[in-house]
């Protein structure tokens, strides 16, 4: 009976340990005593469960992972370069100008056809042939770098042909209108090569006359070199003594 008789045990506040009487009493006390500091335990709490939760709301968004990089594409293979058409009639006009030369002797009616179909069978066929197949592996590779041809033609046909001329002097009638043919077609490399060639000989009297100030006005580059060959090769060039021997005299 004693001990149901006793005081109630006191109870304790978790925060500051005060003492209450009563369930009622510390209830009141931490209302009164600890609002703020609850406050605040529940926003730390709060933000607890947002970084353990998922990380809700604008968290959410600062926190997101990076998105996945899709794979890079391979890189496209570069178009096909396609070049321009050139007209081709020069090279497909040269079976009918050279057949008919070469075969009048042993088939003259065919090589009158050939040449009178010179003017203007090229043209026809240029045009019939233009996007075959033909036209693209054959021809048009031959037409763009026709020029270069022609140049090395205009360069080394007349000393072939000459060559062969000397070789078989009895070929002579048949070759000499391939010669004179060669010479026309050089006529106009000839003349921008010699027109070049004039402006680097401008060049060298220039330089000359500048390098040698002391020579004569009508003095060439070309008299001005032999007179600077006369003065580094005078040794060599003056008459040896000749030489005796006092035994053999």
């Amino acid at each position: 009976m004693t001990d149901l008789l006793e005081a109630p045990s006191m109870l304790r506040c978790p925060r500051c340990s005060a003492e209450m009487g009563s369930p009622a009493g510390l209830a009141s006390h931490m209302r009164s005593q600890h609002e703020e500091e609850g406050v605040e335990v529940a926003e730390d709490a709060a933000i607890a469960d947002d970084r353990h939760a998922g990380k809700t709301g604008w968290r959410k968004l600062l926190n997101r992972p990076p998105k996945a990089t899709k794979p890079e594409r391979p890189a496209a293979k570069p178009a096909r370069r396609r070049h321009k058409r050139v007209p081709a009639t020069t090279i497909l006009a040269i079976p009918f100008e050279q057949g008919g030369r070469i075969i009048e002797g042993w088939r003259p009616c065919t090589a009158r056809v050939l040449s009178w179909e010179a003017s203007w069978g090229g043209y026809v066929l240029d045009e019939a042939l233009a996007g075959t197949l033909a036209d693209r592996v054959l021809v048009q590779p031959l037409a763009r770098n026709w020029e270069r041809f022609a140049m090395a033609e205009a360069v080394l046909g007349p000393v072939a042909l000459a060559f062969a001329m000397e070789s078989k002097p009895g070929a002579i009638p048949l070759l000499m209108p391939e010669m004179r043919r060669a010479i026309r077609g050089a006529a106009p490399f000839m003349l921008r090569a010699m027109a070049k060639k004039r402006v680097e000989d401008e060049n060298i009297e220039q330089a000359f006359r500048e390098a040698y100030p002391d020579a004569p006005p009508d003095a060439t580059a070309d008299e001005m070199i032999d007179s600077v060959l006369r003065e580094i090769f005078a040794p060599l060039m003056q008459p040896q003594k000749e030489s005796h021997d006092p035994a053999t005299a």
